[in-house]
């Protein structure tokens, strides 16, 4: 072998020997045909897809997924065990009416001969549905309370209004019948005090309570002109 010879030589050996690491002759294969399959669940999702052994390529250690909700930037990784074919895996935990991205990838017994990622696929878990009662009223779903106004009212004050409106009907009604039942306590308490005074105290109640609830209609007009309202 004359120089030129060995000089060629010597710098093919160089060059091998200052490859970069990555720089390999026997990568996997990526995998192909990803898809999730449908119908995805609220917490869960089948993904799969197909891998098979190429002769040039290192041997399949494991496969490698990668997984995150669409709106963040980190990737949660899962292993399956390793196979060939038609592969599916059960990615668990997810969150419901949530939107995810995943991806795979072949890895290799020597981390520098992995394939590369397969493009990123999208699925949304659905919503979880709401449970039925059963027969004996468990299970009840947690329907939302909305709380309506009763007096159909804009302000307090006019609030207030409207329930002393309320107790002056009421006291029109029952103050009559009061009067008219202390009235036969006297006709027919044929000279029994105890039933006199008891007559007389009921008139005595019924009209003050009255007029407690007529003098109660002005008060909320005279607080809210005080306060300048």
């Amino acid at each position: 072998m004359n120089k030129k010879d060995l000089l060629i030589l010597f710098v093919v050996i160089l060059r091998l020997i200052t490859l970069k690491p990555d720089f390999c002759l026997a990568l996997l294969d990526k995998p192909i045909n990803p898809e999730t399959l449908e119908p995805v669940g609220e917490g869960s999702a089948i993904l799969q897809w197909e891998w098979y052994e190429n002769e040039d390529g290192d041997t399949l250690k494991q496969f490698k997924i990668l997984y995150k909700d669409i709106e963040s930037t980190v990737w949660t990784p899962r292993y399956p065990i390793e196979d060939s074919g038609i592969i599916t895996y059960n990615l668990m935990g997810l969150v419901e009416d949530t939107t995810y991205q995943w991806r795979v990838k072949a890895e290799a017994q020597d981390p520098a001969n992995d394939s590369s990622f397969t493009d990123d696929i999208e699925f949304t878990t659905i919503q979880a549905p709401i449970p039925l009662p059963d027969e004996n009223g468990n299970g009840r779903p947690l329907i939302p309370i909305t709380l309506e106004n009763p007096l159909d009212q804009d302000n307090i004050w006019d609030a207030i209004d409207a329930v002393l409106n309320f107790l002056i009907l009421i006291a029109f009604v029952i103050a009559p019948i009061l009067i008219i039942y202390s009235a036969f306590l006297i006709i027919f308490a044929t000279g029994d005090a105890v039933k006199i005074n008891k007559a007389k105290s009921i008139i005595t109640w019924t009209l003050v309570a009255l007029a407690i609830i007529l003098f109660s209609k002005g008060l909320p007009s005279v607080i809210k002109e005080m306060m300048g309202g």
